[in-house]
Parts: C-alpha cells; structure tokens; sequence
C-alpha cells in the first residue's frame, strides 16, 4: 500500500506483560496461523501472477494508450496509485480464502494486552478486507479523466480510494507489513523460549514472502503503465 503509518503502538514493559498459560497459548496459535498463512499466501502466488497477465492483457485490449496525451501531476500520480492498488489486489485475491482462515483464527485469540488482541485482529481484518475489495473499472476512470482534460479525479477512482481506506479501517492506516516489527515487539514478552525461536524465523519467512509479492506486483504493473501510456 501507499500510504504512510501513522498507528501509535505502545510497546508492552515487563509490568505490562504476564506470561502466563493463556498468553503463551494465544501466541503459539497466532505464530502457527502465520505460518499457514505465510505458506498458503505463497501456493496462490502463481494464480496471482496469471490473473495479473490476464489483467494486463484486457487493459491493453480495452485502454492501451488511453494516458498517451497526460503529462505528470498529482492527478496522474493518483491514477498511477489506483492502477496499483488493482494490480496489487488482483495478485492477492486468489490468497483470499487462507486471508479469510487467518483472519478467522485471530479473531478467537487474546492477550491480556487489549492493545496487542486489537492490533493483531485489526491487521488481519484489514489483509482479509483489501484482498476482496471491490475493483473500479480502470479503462472507464481513465476515459472519464482524459475526457474532462485531465483536471479532475473520476468519481470512480475516488470511490475505490474511499474502499481502501475503509478495508483498513480507523485502526489502521498505512502497508500492512509496517505492522509486523511492532506486533513482533508486541509479542515478545509472552513468548516462551521456544517460541522465541520459532517467532525469529517466521519474521524473517515474512520478510521474504512480502518481497517476493512486492517482486510480483511492482514489476507487473509498470508494463501496465507504460501499455497505457504508449
């Protein structure tokens, strides 16, 4: 995603934090449900890529060129930003149902932490939320802006920004993978020993998972751009 964190996390003191049964069992159940996610995400990544080819070829059946005549603006930015934003989700949608399985496990786990219980639930919903957002018809906004000479927005793409902002709810504004070194800090004092271990290695899983998917989607959508453009 585009847009900047600006989620104030408070990270747990050894006073805040009681590492008791229940604690330790909602983190292994949470460290386990990333894993399967994590595993899941990347098993759909193959669809993803051919429905992104699939994407790519109907803009260029449909609107090829359509941007030829726009010089650069903060107009254009915000097209090229919605071409992303459906690049990105038509990668993610078929990674939907294991989102929908994550996000269904989190949201039956808690801490004694509200703020780490609401944190958790509220990246998952968001992840669950942009995965099925409901995409704007591309070719159309940009016809709709290139008619109006390029100096207003569509209303079309102004309404897919409003359901983005919506899929990540109050709670949360910014990449979702921002989140991930603060809810790590966050965990931390109700890992055992051996989750400790296992939460090392699911952060640096995460790492590549999320480079591998930025790998995907930013490359993708610059040929999509430049078809537009042409």
């Amino acid at each position: 995603m585009l847009l900047a964190l600006v989620a104030v996390v408070h990270l747990p003191t050894a006073a805040d934090a009681d590492p008791n049964s229940s604690n330790i069992k909602a983190t292994q159940a949470y460290l386990g449900a990333v894993a399967a996610e994590a595993r899941a995400v990347t098993a759909a990544r193959p669809a993803g890529v051919k429905a992104l080819a699939r994407f790519r070829a109907r803009i260029g059946a449909e609107c090829a060129g359509a941007l030829a005549g726009s010089a650069e603006s903060a107009e254009r930015g915000e097209i090229n930003a919605e071409v992303l934003h459906v690049a990105t989700t038509v990668v993610t949608l078929p990674a939907a149902p294991a989102l929908a399985r994550f996000s269904g496990i989190v949201a039956r786990l808690r801490w004694t932490s509200s703020q780490l219980t609401g944190l958790i639930r509220s990246q998952a919903l968001a992840q669950l939320r942009l995965a099925k957002v409901a995409l704007p018809d591309l070719c159309e906004d940009i016809k709709e802006w290139v008619a109006g000479g390029y100096r207003t927005l569509p209303l079309g793409t102004v309404q897919f920004q409003h359901r983005i902002e919506a899929a990540l709810g109050t709670r949360l504004v910014g990449p979702l993978d921002s989140l991930e070194e603060p809810i790590s800090g966050m965990l931390r004092p109700y890992e055992s020993g051996t989750q400790k271990k296992t939460a090392h290695h699911l952060s640096e899983l995460l790492v590549q998972v999320n480079a591998a998917d930025t790998e995907v989607t930013v490359p993708g959508t610059e040929p999509i751009i430049a078809e537009l453009s042409r």
